[in-house]
């Protein structure tokens, strides 16, 4: 359909994208979830990646939202270098009848006890709310986002993806650790993120196969913003794990540095899932993850795109 010329959110009314996955994800059991969490993890390690989160978000139900959550738990004994996030509203759940009475019922059942749930049980260190046209606006992110916070969570913004919805002064206000996407983030927004705690976390594959403009990662770090770079691999808009070509990509399309572009995919990554102190850099006490590379150079990794330069991932 994209290949068509049909949107993302065009897709999605026609019953594509997050609803599709739904389904599917409803059908599996958490031993097969933890598996492909698992074979997904051994995927993304073979291009340097030694730390990652992992959201829910495909089940839009009470059932498999914690199912989802439970398969992340379970993956920590095999690589504990993950953090969990509930994504519980990240779409209406499908039905029949009116839409807006489905997503009210389900926000009364997000704030009455699921958000409790999740973080009662452990199963979650942030919640993370996509506000956007069509899904959660700004007072619903709030709401939910705010009950999060009540329980323990650290809220995170899926923010000014396809419009701008003010999502990054959103997030600041908040105290969210990380506003995520920021295609269509103002100059209001910008200047939101680099007066704040609140990391601006681009993107750059999913524009890239979604067919959209880049997050401005420039304009972020020349107003002082900490921005970091994430792979954003899901079923429906970027599906593909190569994190040095993602890194090439935000050399290429959101014109970082090759030394800023790194710093996002270290230290900054870091950062945004409050990791800071152990990952992302070099320095006495600090967890030892290191990638050795098969390059001249540092930019050759990135320079000579497409092409998996690591030699060895060390968790020492």
């Amino acid at each position: 359909m994209r290949s068509e010329g049909k949107s993302y959110l065009e897709i999605a009314k026609a019953g594509g994208g997050i609803i599709s996955t739904v389904n599917n994800t409803r059908k599996a059991s958490v031993e097969e979830l933890k598996r492909t969490t698992l074979q997904n993890i051994e995927r993304i390690k073979k291009f340097g990646v030694g730390y990652i989160e992992a959201k829910s978000g495909y089940g839009l139900d009470v059932e498999t939202e914690i199912k989802q959550l439970e398969a992340i738990k379970g993956s920590k004994a095999d690589f504990p270098y993950i953090s969990s996030t509930f994504l519980g509203a990240h779409d209406i759940p499908p039905g029949e009848g009116d839409k807006g009475k489905r997503k009210k019922d389900y926000i009364d059942i997000l704030t009455s006890g699921l958000i409790k749930k999740v973080a009662q049980n452990g199963l979650a260190k942030f919640c993370d709310v996509f506000m956007e046209e069509g899904y959660y606006d700004k007072d619903e992110t709030k709401q939910i986002l705010l009950e999060a916070k009540k329980h323990g969570l650290i809220p995170k913004l899926h923010a000014d993806e396809f419009t701008d919805q003010d999502g990054a002064s959103l997030a600041v206000e908040l105290g969210a650790i990380s506003a995520d996407h920021l295609l269509c983030v103002s100059k209001k927004g910008i200047d939101s993120l680099a007066n704040s705690n609140t990391v601006a976390t681009i993107l750059p594959a999913t524009s890239f196969n979604l067919g959209l403009k880049y997050a401005p990662a420039k304009q972020l770090v020349e107003a002082g913003a900490c921005v970091a770079v994430a792979s954003d691999f899901n079923p429906g808009s970027n599906s593909g794990l190569n994190f040095q070509l993602i890194l090439t990509i935000a050399i290429t399309q959101n014109k970082l540095s090759v030394a800023q572009a790194i710093c996002a995919g270290t230290y900054a990554g870091a950062k945004a899932l409050g990791v800071e102190n152990d990952f992302g850099h070099v320095s006495r006490g600090a967890n030892a993850v290191f990638q050795v590379y098969d390059a001249a150079s540092y930019p050759e990794i990135f320079y000579n795109y497409g092409e998996n330069k690591l030699k060895e991932l060390v968790f020492a």
